[in-house]
């Protein structure tokens, strides 16, 4: 039974980057060619070239959509970043909303924080082989929010409230891609490096949403508290309530540095929950405030500290990731 039917766009706000798996390799995939970078899609050229140079021609360039992969450029990058076909694809926002709701719900429940503090100090204890394969269990009390065990024949299976949000993958229209820079740069110190990215930078998303419900619940009448929880209120309130969290952390980070972010920082100022969208980042370079849900401040650096010594660097949102100084990933997420 169809609970609930609506829409989902996005539009970027600054350029968003959702990683397909894939890296390019200069010479083998792109080149520098009159100026432009051209990636190239060497299927088009079987049976059409004689040697591989031959094979960077524009005729022959890569499409994501019908958008041709040439972008005008003075220098060429070793290796580029491959964006997902879909740009920003359905299990990405799904994948978002999932944590802004999950958010909200461990704030109402805050005895879910002393489970995780409880599942940090376990790591402490154990073995240096077991400690990486617990890690995923750290968070499971927060998992369970969404989640129930019901009995099914002999056994139990698990009832996931998320499995009733089904979204299409998007309709893209008019899409503009660039090759882009991407620094990452530590607010504390001096470290600093680059990476090259085919991101999203204008253009509209469009997802068609559903959310099915069973038509009975049977003796399993606890579950439609769980399934009370995805509806297109509960994911917009959700979703705003992680955008305030989201920006304020990330305006925070100015307080913490001496590097110029000005235009960062003014972009972050002007960003606004409106009558049906909401500002986020979503993708790859967001860091992992954008990615997890907030705890209280002592368990927050409890887990930062644990964290640091499992595996030997800083776990804390330290860096940040910037295009033409302005924060990767930013998005408008309108639910109509």
């Amino acid at each position: 039974m169809i609970k609930e039917t609506f829409r989902i766009e996005i539009e970027p706000l600054s350029p968003t980057f959702v990683w397909s798996g894939e890296t390019l390799y200069k010479g083998a995939d792109f080149d520098l060619v009159n100026g432009k970078i051209l990636i190239i899609d060497p299927f088009k050229a079987l049976g059409k070239v004689k040697n591989l140079r031959e094979i960077f021609k524009e005729q022959f360039a890569r499409t994501i959509k019908g958008f041709k992969l040439i972008f005008p450029s003075t220098s060429v990058p070793n290796q580029i970043l491959m964006i997902n076909e879909y740009l920003v694809p359905a299990s990405s926002l799904k994948g978002l909303i999932r944590t802004a709701i999950l958010n909200k719900m461990a704030k109402n429940s805050p005895a879910i924080y002393n489970q995780i503090q409880s599942n940090l100090n376990t790591l402490t204890t154990l073995p240096p082989n077991q400690i990486f394969r617990q890690v995923k269990n750290v968070a499971e009390p927060v998992e369970k929010l969404l989640k129930d065990a019901v009995p099914f024949g002999r056994g139990k299976y698990t009832y996931d409230a998320l499995n009733r949000l089904i979204i299409s993958d998007p309709e893209i229209i008019q899409a503009s891609l660039s090759l882009r820079k991407i620094t990452i740069l530590e607010l504390f110190g001096t470290f600093k490096n680059e990476n090259y990215a085919i991101t999203f930078d204008k253009g509209k998303l469009v997802y068609d949403v559903k959310i099915l419900q069973p038509s009975n619940y049977g003796v399993n009448s606890m579950l439609k508290k769980l399934d009370d929880k995805i509806s297109k209120k509960e994911i917009f309130d959700s979703l705003s309530d992680y955008s305030k969290l989201v920006i304020n952390s990330e305006i925070d980070k100015f307080r913490a540095t001496n590097k110029n972010l000005r235009k960062y920082l003014e972009f972050l100022e002007k960003l606004r929950i409106e009558s049906e969208c909401v500002p986020l980042k979503i993708g790859m370079f967001t860091g992992h405030v954008a990615k997890t849900i907030s705890l209280p401040s002592n368990i927050k650096n409890e887990r930062d500290n644990i964290m640091a010594k499992i595996t030997g660097h800083l776990w804390d949102n330290s860096t940040i990731k910037l295009t033409d100084d302005i924060g990767v990933g930013w998005v408008k997420i309108c639910i109509r």
